[in-house]
């Protein structure tokens, strides 16, 4: 992957202030805004013009709560109640505490490729985790 530019790499490290976790929250921020983006001629990530005009959060629960902002109003409202059951959470579980029919499965898929929640479990029943 090349390198981000200079100065948005120094920002990075310096509000990371040794955090892995921040980076990583950074890193998904990049993703999410385009900054970075899958070269599938290469199959590497590649940094984006987008990369030098993001403004970032000075805490890692500012990274969290921007990325999540970010989020439309149905992936918010299923992350929300997600969340509200627990940590970890089955999906048999949240369905019953939806108050709308809607698409569970793919509200789900998509807070999975944004990387906000994964799945734990297929067996005995589908589980996720924060």
């Amino acid at each position: 992957m090349q390198e981000l530019p200079g100065r948005t790499r120094e920002t990075i490290l310096a509000r990371a202030e040794g955090n892995p976790f921040f980076v990583e929250g950074v890193v998904r921020s990049l993703i999410d805004l385009g900054g970075l983006v899958w070269d599938t001629s290469t199959r590497n990530r590649q940094v984006t013009e987008k990369a030098t005009n993001i403004s970032l959060p000075d805490t890692l629960h500012g990274v969290i709560i921007a990325r999540v902002d970010r989020l439309d109003d149905e992936l918010q409202r299923v992350l929300r109640l997600a969340s509200a059951v627990g940590r970890s959470f089955l999906y048999r579980l949240l369905e019953t505490v939806m108050e709308t029919e809607q698409q569970l499965g793919e509200s789900l898929a998509a807070l999975e490729d944004r990387e906000l929640i994964r799945q734990q479990a297929l067996a005995p029943e589908l589980e996720y985790v924060f």
